[in-house]
């Protein structure tokens, strides 16, 4: 009884005695974490000012490379002048490290004096002294750069020392809590075996491993716990001292990355540290490790321990726990976490209990995102570690970033002088080797360098011109034999607007020397014209070589005309004498006769046509045709082309057809003649060689400002290595088609010319056995509105002038209109009526020549349409002109076609285009009427002045049918001569003739007044200009080639010639 009562006093009072010692222990406990607390804390903030002293070091760096990129990329300097507010000085005034006050004073007086360099530095720069600026950068900024730098390194030394400080107490401190922890437990032993010996099994077992644990952290090994499953304050002692074991277990993990970091600066490594040093905490299940893309604004799976295979890869920012930790910058928990963050032992899966998401930063900065996947949740105070840790990592991250970006820097820095030396050394030897000249100046205008070529050209040595004025050393002359610099301009300094030019420099000797020259300015660091670099080469050779092609240019120019002149006199005399015996002027002759002049006739035109094909593509070739566009609609001028071939493909049974796409192309500005002329070109070729049956296909339509011709044929097709080939001069596919096929194979080559006149492109697509298509694009000036009732004229070798009419009253006159289109007919009907004459309207032309003949003695002229129901408008003028009694009546062809010339030389009185306007309507009828009013029967004096006695006896025969008096002159000045005595009613003259041309007689007869007014006629074999055209046809009225005017035509000429003297005379 008495063992149980001591025993339960025993028991009370060790109870006692264990509840004080376990108070006790429990305050020194708190007594030590609290002082660990502190120590811990200006661990931190030691620490933290290392990282700023690190930051400022790196702001430094970063602004001395700011510097030398300044200097590198010719960019302005714009750099922080002011020692105080740099942010290395600021650390330097505000720190608080009880270090070495001489260190200090150095340091700060080290960095007063570098930005004052640097101000230094910036005033050399602005005033041009760039040399001067760099050689201060190397030799005060840099090298003082690295004295500061050595002293923050020592300064970082005495803050290693006192961090080691401060773990040394902070393992002293543990060293006195082991002490009294042993005291305490020895106490605790000593009265639980003399107090509690009944209880000894439970409480020296647990108390053995305590004292274990004590013994391993005070060996400095943290990774140790004790497992007591009790409620006791044992059990509460072994659960704090295991927390306290791990959050020493974390800090020293924390320590040993600090170092890693120091020593190491590759992340991966860092990473791979971190993740080996926390997969030792038991509660840990894995471990994932995210780093911000910004480039993709999205997390990556960077590294990380027993990561599960649905684990993803990437997270959007706010998308899943790693998302929205990165989005809110905060820590994330999730308990009972998903299977996703499980982990797969093979046996079994493992799901965690806890999942946190802390992120990594830097200051604001987002570096990356970890997760936590954990069996049992962390204390608050390995979280509090934790988070510590992070914060470290996220520094320590930043660092090596930082690290690597300077070392990058450092190494492009490298390279970059590595390439500016090798520039420089490029430059130096191209100067040295180019046979150009080349040399630059400042904006001094100050000669800097002098090439190798410049001293072979001008004679001048490097050491003469260097530093010298450049107008002092290089006299240029412009095109006008003027000085640039006497001008007041130089060309060197920009002020002159021309770049590149034909100059002449003048050398050392004082030879003048042809040279191309060009410019390139030089600009500064403010885009400003800081100097000019020169290159100029000798041309001297290519102006010999431009001489003599232009020499033999103009050789070929004469040579064209004068076998232009040549060519057509005698072919002119055949043609012409030909005409004039098929039309019976010397004498009837038999049929046989008449079949073989007229093959005479047919000859000789064809010969005619060879020879303006040739003469066509040598005046192309020259220069002497030009593109001339005009307003038109191209689809009525290419119809014509049609009418041209179809009697030809008719002849083979060929199928022509045509699809004109009249968007874009009834308002448009082109060449009309010369497209025509590549039209029927094409259609002509394809034509001859489309075997009989076959089909021609033409296909016309705009895209955008392109004309786009395609002709397609069922033809022999063209071999691949002919394709090129077939656009030569007389080229045909091979010797045996030449036999079989006629022609000269020039029309290819005109239409490649003509093309390549008009800046378009020309090609070929075909197949042998199956056809060709052959498609040209030719561009389209301008987009331009036609008048609708504008008349277009076509013709390109005669041009008219426009003789002013006599605004006189007309008498009541009669036409017949022979027109089938209803709206034509009331639109010209209209017109005529204004002009007070009778319509008399017919729409077929049988009616109309039954018409005609009844009325023959009351109708003034006859209005005719070519495109008519039964029969065409040709048909009805061959046979107005064959009836004796109705040749006389004028006939006004108006027409869709552009036949001008066939039905002037049909016997037409005048040719007008639709649509047409009342005014050129008013302007025909009157020129009718007035004709018709003329006496024609009366004889008028003609002067013809030609030095080709054939085109003398043509001319004669012709107008001497016609009731005319010819006086002839076989030169200029014999013309003059009989002019002056005869008084000629017209002149037909010649423009190319001995002693006097054609353009001296017109230039001698507007300075006489008794012949200056006598109305002149130009017939001539001479190929002339536009410009030529154009002052001809402001002097006289007519110009024509002498092989294009047939008799009819020429009659017809003559008598509008008469018809303008006579009413310049009634005026």
């Amino acid at each position: 009884m008495r063992y149980k009562k001591s025993i339960r006093k025993t028991l009370i009072f060790g109870s006692i005695i264990l509840l004080v010692l376990i108070i006790l222990q429990s305050w020194i406990q708190y007594l030590i974490l609290d002082k660990e607390h502190s120590i811990l804390s200006m661990i931190n903030k030691k620490s933290f000012e290392q990282t700023q002293l690190a930051n400022a070091r790196y702001y430094h760096f970063s602004w001395l490379n700011e510097l030398e990129m300044a200097f590198l990329s010719e960019h302005p300097l714009e750099i922080e002048t002011s020692h105080t507010r740099c942010k290395l000085g600021k650390w330097i005034n505000e720190i608080t490290l009880d270090a070495n006050q001489d260190t200090i004073l150095q340091l700060k007086a080290l960095h007063k004096e570098l930005h004052q360099d640097a101000i230094k530095l910036l005033n050399l720069y602005e005033n041009g002294e760039v040399d001067r600026a760099m050689e201060i950068f190397h030799s005060n900024i840099v090298l003082k750069s690295k004295l500061m730098d050595n002293l923050i390194e020592d300064i970082e030394i005495q803050y290693e020392q006192q961090l080691n400080s401060y773990y040394a107490q902070l393992k002293a401190l543990k060293r006195t809590s082991n002490i009294l922890a042993y005291l305490l437990i020895i106490f605790v032993i000593i009265i639980v075996v003399m107090v509690i010996y009944l209880l000894d099994k439970k409480i020296a077992k647990p108390v053995l491993k305590i004292t274990n644990g004590i013994k391993y952290i005070r060996d400095g090994n943290f990774n140790q716990s004790i497992c007591i499953k009790d409620d006791s304050e044992i059990g509460y002692l072994a659960k704090n001292f295991n927390d306290m074991a791990k959050a020493l277990r974390i800090g020293q993990y924390s320590n040993e990355m600090l170092k890693t970091i120091a020593t190491d600066f590759e992340r991966d490594e860092v990473f791979k540290e971190l993740i080996n040093n926390l997969k030792k905490l038991e509660n840990i299940l894995s471990v994932s490790i995210y780093l911000y893309d910004e480039w993709e604004n999205r997390l990556v799976l960077n590294n990380g321990y027993m990561i599960d295979k649905n684990v993803k890869e990437y997270f959007a920012l706010g998308e899943g726990l790693v998302g929205q930790v990165a989005l809110t910058g905060d820590k994330v928990e999730i308990t009972n976490g998903s299977d996703e963050w499980g982990v797969d032992t093979g046996a079994n899966r493992i799901n965690p209990k806890k999942v946190i998401g802390l992120p990594i930063k830097f200051q604001d900065k987002l570096i990356g995102v970890i997760v936590f996947a954990t069996s049992i949740d962390f204390t608050d105070s390995e979280k509090t570690e934790l988070q510590k840790l992070i914060i470290q990592l996220g520094i320590g991250i930043h660092n090596i970033e930082q690290y690597n970006s300077i070392k990058k820097l450092i190494e492009k820095l490298e390279e970059k002088n590595t390439e500016i030396k090798h520039q420089k050394n490029y430059a130096e030897a191209v100067l040295r080797s180019s046979a150009q000249g080349i040399f630059s100046i400042n904006g001094k205008r100050e000669i800097q360098t002098w090439s190798k070529g410049a001293e072979e050209i001008t004679g001048y040595k490097a050491a003469d011109v260097i530093g010298k004025t450049c107008c002092n050393i290089i006299t240029i002359f412009n095109q006008d034999n003027e000085k640039f610099c006497e001008k007041g301009e130089c060309l060197f300094t920009g002020k002159s607007s021309e770049k590149s030019m034909e100059v002449i420099v003048k050398s050392k000797e004082g030879h003048l020397v042809p040279c191309l020259l060009s410019l390139a300015p030089i600009y500064n660091e403010l885009n400003n014209n800081a100097g000019t670099v020169v290159v100029f080469s000798d041309i001297s050779k290519q102006k010999e070589y431009q001489a003599k092609i232009e020499m033999a240019n103009k050789v070929k120019t004469e040579f064209i005309a004068t076998m232009s002149h040549e060519l057509r006199t005698p072919l002119n005399s055949i043609i012409g004498f030909s005409e004039l015996l098929h039309q019976g002027i010397a004498g009837e002759l038999n049929s046989k006769q008449l079949n073989y002049i007229e093959k005479v006739y047919k000859s000789g035109k064809k010969l005619l046509n060879l020879i303006n094909d040739i003469l066509d593509i040598s005046k192309i070739e020259s220069g002497k045709i030009e593109w001339e566009a005009k307003k038109l609609d191209l689809i009525e001028v290419l119809k014509n082309s049609l009418v041209l071939v179809k009697e030809m493909a008719k002849e083979k049974k060929i199928e022509l057809k045509s699809d004109f796409q009249r968007e874009g192309l009834e308002s448009i500005e082109v060449d009309g003649s010369k497209i025509k002329q590549v039209v029927h070109n094409l259609l002509t070729n394809a034509i001859k060689f489309t075997p009989d049956g076959g089909h021609v296909y033409l296909k016309v339509y705009r895209m955008d400002d392109i004309v786009n011709i395609e002709v397609t044929d069922t033809g022999i097709g063209i071999p691949d290595d002919k394709k090129d080939v077939i656009f030569n001069p007389f080229v045909q596919l091979d010797c045996n088609l030449n036999r079989r096929y006629e022609g000269t194979g020039l029309g290819l080559s005109l239409v490649k010319e003509i093309v390549e006149l008009a800046r378009g492109k020309l090609s070929v697509e075909s197949e042998v056995g199956k056809g060709s298509t052959f498609k040209v694009e030719i561009p389209a000036l301008s987009r331009v509105e036609i008048n609708s009732l504008s008349v277009i004229n076509n013709q390109d070798e005669i041009s008219e002038l426009q003789i002013k009419e006599v605004d006189s009253d007309i008498r009541k006159h009669r036409a017949l209109v022979i027109e089938d289109d209803d709206v034509s007919a009331t639109l010209v009907t209209e017109y005529l009526n204004t002009l007070n004459v009778d319509v008399i309207l017919s729409k077929n032309g049988e009616d109309a020549l039954k018409t005609a003949y009844n009325l023959k003695d009351d109708i003034s002229f006859i209005i005719l349409d070519i495109i008519l129901p039964d029969i065409t408008g040709w048909d009805v003028l061959a046979k107005l002109k064959e009836d004796k009694k109705l040749k006389d009546i004028p006939v006004i062809i108006i027409s869709v076609l552009p036949e001008e010339e066939k039905g002037l030389a049909l016997g037409a009185f005048e040719y007008l285009m639709k649509p047409i306007s009342k005014e050129s309507l008013k302007t025909i009828v009157e020129k009718v009427l007035s004709i018709n009013q003329y006496d024609e029967h009366s004889t008028r004096k003609v002067l013809a002045i030609d030095d080709e006695l054939d085109a003398l006896e043509i001319i004669s025969e012709v107008l001497t049918s016609y009731n005319c008096q010819v006086y002839t002159a076989i030169n200029g000045r014999a013309g003059l001569d009989k002019a002056r005595t005869v008084k000629p009613d017209i002149i037909l003259l010649d423009l190319i003739m001995p002693e006097m041309d054609g353009f001296e007689i017109l230039n001698q007869l507007e300075k006489d007044e008794e012949l200056k007014d006598i109305p002149v006629v130009i017939l001539t074999a001479k190929i002339m200009s536009s410009d030529e055209k154009r002052k001809l046809n402001e002097r006289v009225y007519l110009v024509s080639n002498k092989s294009q005017l047939g008799l009819e035509k020429f009659r017809i000429a003559i008598e509008k010639a008469m018809k303008g003297d006579l009413e310049r005379r009634d005026n």
